[in-house]
């Protein structure tokens, strides 16, 4: 069963949902509450626990960057504006280079690198569901992956899952981390970020927007794969770059998409090319009651309910190896699938553990799983659906 993040399997249905949409004035959700966002100088701005910024105007001046930090759920970045976007400087969400201590973390709504191996011990994989394999061989490429645009046939065996996500980028996550190697920490996966405008989004020629992965500790190739970058707008304008690239290029890297109604002034530069995607049939920029699924318990700890994708435990000294994860599905209105992956902070990720959860009455549905942890060391618990 391959272990892809949770609501891939409804998204089909949600193409259509555009087309009405069309026929009156679009609204990104923004009511304008944080005012407008016209940095003068560099900055880093804080995300709120949803991770949604609500602006009544947006302009990035050129030679001004915006990045922004994390929050404790590590949400996607959503900017909404009521009025104009105008990008002439640059807004990332890229991931971070890993270190010879730790993997690089992920931008906002991305995923960690695995930790190094440090004095004998094994290097850990990477996370997300592309995860990069670590490895005990510094010659051997762990590279997360995302969008997995580059033929099958070029993959290495030590590279990740399988693609995930879809096209229309909604819900919205981004990209993996690399494996870990030995004395390298692998490369933080590129962020997910959300632009959406009541009118027009504008990215000038000499900007940048960029959910890009992170390279290995000492430029091994352990990279983290691109993020995903999502314009909604009735116009977008301009021809600067988009870019979601992993450090190898094409061979890791995300997705993008763009959803707009008038496509007279559509030019963007999009790196690379094959990411990308646009429609004029879905101008939802977050649709509401999307089903979830969640962890509710692991290990006899309770999972608050904001916590990240990825959940860590360690088991105290003489617990048995054995121990519940509880999950909880709401809204599919169908069985699902379910997939749970164990991850040490050091060595390998587990087989996966699998189940279903019926949830066809509109109420949640749970079910209860039993893994095996390795004793005494930190373990990331992550869970997806098809």
């Amino acid at each position: 069963m391959k272990a892809l993040p949770i609501l891939l399997r409804l998204l089909g249905a949600l193409s259509c949902v555009g087309a009405e949409a069309q026929n009156v004035a679009f609204q990104s959700g923004s009511d304008g509450r944080d005012g407008a966002l016209q940095p003068t100088t560099s900055v880093e701005i804080p995300l709120p626990d949803d991770g949604i910024l609500r602006y009544s105007t947006v302009r990035i001046p050129p030679q001004v960057t915006v990045t922004f930090t994390r929050n404790a759920a590590n949400t996607p970045v959503y900017l909404l504006s009521q009025g104009d976007v105008e990008i002439h400087g640059t807004i990332s969400v890229n991931g971070e280079t890993g270190t010879g201590l730790r993997g690089g973390r992920g931008g906002p709504g991305g995923f960690d690198g695995g930790l190094p191996g440090i004095g004998g011990s094994l290097p850990g994989d990477g996370l997300g569901p592309g995860g990069g394999r670590g490895s005990g061989s510094s010659t051997t490429v762990g590279r997360g992956i995302f969008g997995n645009l580059f033929p099958q046939a070029d993959r290495r065996p030590t590279d990740g899952e399988e693609p995930y996500g879809t096209s229309l980028l909604t819900p919205l996550f981004g990209g993996s981390g690399g494996g870990g190697l030995p004395g390298s920490g692998g490369g933080g996966g590129g962020g997910a970020l959300l632009i959406a405008s009541n009118t027009r989004i504008t990215n000038s020629q000499n900007s940048n927007i960029t959910a890009v992965g992170a390279a290995g500790f000492g430029n091994n190739a352990n990279w983290g794969s691109g993020g995903a970058i999502r314009l909604v707008a009735p116009v977008i304008s301009g021809d600067g770059p988009i870019s979601v690239l992993g450090p190898g290029g094409n061979v890791n890297a995300g997705r993008i998409r763009c959803d707009l109604i008038d496509r007279r002034f559509f030019g963007l530069r999009f790196n690379p090319q094959g990411a990308v995607s646009a429609s004029e049939a879905f101008m939802v920029a977050m649709p509401a009651n999307l089903p979830t699924l969640r962890l509710v318990r692991v290990a006899g700890v309770d999972v608050p309910p904001d916590a990240p994708a990825g959940f860590t435990v360690t088991l105290p000294f003489n617990s048995p190896a054995t121990q519940e994860i509880v999950l909880e599905a709401s809204g599919f209105s169908a069985d699902v699938p379910v997939a749970l992956r164990l991850t040490p902070g050091s060595g390998a990720a587990l087989p996966l553990v699998t189940g279903s959860i019926p949830n066809f009455a509109p109420t949640p549905a749970r079910l209860s799983l039993q893994a095996s942890f390795p004793p005494n060391t930190p373990v990331t618990v992550e869970a997806w659906t098809r």
